[in-house]
């Protein structure tokens, strides 16, 4: 019976300290690839050149914050990244992040992308689209932040001025609203007589930070591991 009471004591020391900041707020963001696409517009219907976008070097990247990438090399292979708390992956057919707790005042970027280099035939716009989608849930404490986004860009190697568009969807916790989805578009437009390079990318993004506990939680998490070290102890002891 003693031993049960300081079990249940030390569940609820921890409980209670864990509960200050393991109660994470669930943060997501998608983008569903087979949604993606793009089209082209003659710029110059009397040049002779037909509207043509061809692609070069195409990869994934995963990141779940903690410096740990994992990368494939074509769009038709996986890459996932995963600590236990945060998972990004990217397949043939979506880019998802989903966040299941936080870390200490600590905001981090748990992240995965698609990119694709591209070469754009001149006098062309190219419009490219995709269906992305962001929810994070309503968090207690107000210092605690939960943030998510999707992004899709389009810009230019060697284009001179230098062009950079991009359309994004985004959300956090201080929002009314705690969830969106929509159709992402952006385009790039290459006005000279010559064929320009570019690089499509498509991102989908959580940023996760929660306070520092007060110095009573740690010293409630201290005590409750205490009693449960000193558990093991009694029972060879009887």
């Amino acid at each position: 019976m003693r031993q049960l009471k300081s079990a249940a004591l030390a569940a609820g020391l921890l409980g209670c300290c864990l509960q200050s900041h393991a109660a994470a707020p669930i943060a997501e963001a998608s983008i569903d690839w087979t949604s993606f696409s793009y089209q082209l517009f003659d710029l110059d219907p009397f040049d002779g050149v037909a509207p043509s976008l061809t692609w070069g070097d195409q990869g994934s990247i995963t990141d779940t914050g903690d410096g740990t990438y994992h990368y494939a090399y074509d769009w038709s292979s996986p890459a996932e990244s995963s600590n236990g708390v945060s998972v990004a992956s990217v397949t043939e057919s979506s880019l998802t992040v989903s966040n299941y707790g936080y870390r200490i005042n600590n905001l981090y970027g748990n992240n995965a992308q698609r990119f694709g280099d591209f070469t754009l035939s001149a006098m062309t716009l190219v419009v490219f689209e995709v269906a992305g989608s962001v929810s994070v849930a309503a968090v207690a404490n107000p210092t605690a932040i939960a943030g998510a986004s999707v992004q899709l860009s389009a810009n230019g190697y060697n284009s001179e001025p230098y062009s950079f568009n991009y359309s994004v969807l985004n959300v956090s916790n201080y929002d009314t609203l705690l969830s969106k989805s929509g159709v992402l578009t952006t385009s790039f437009a290459n006005i000279t007589g010559a064929a320009l390079t570019g690089q499509m990318g498509a991102y989908v993004q959580l940023y996760v930070s929660a306070p520092v506990p007060e110095p009573y939680n740690y010293g409630m998490l201290l005590a409750g591991l205490a009693v449960v070290a000193r558990l093991p102890r009694r029972r060879c002891a009887v």
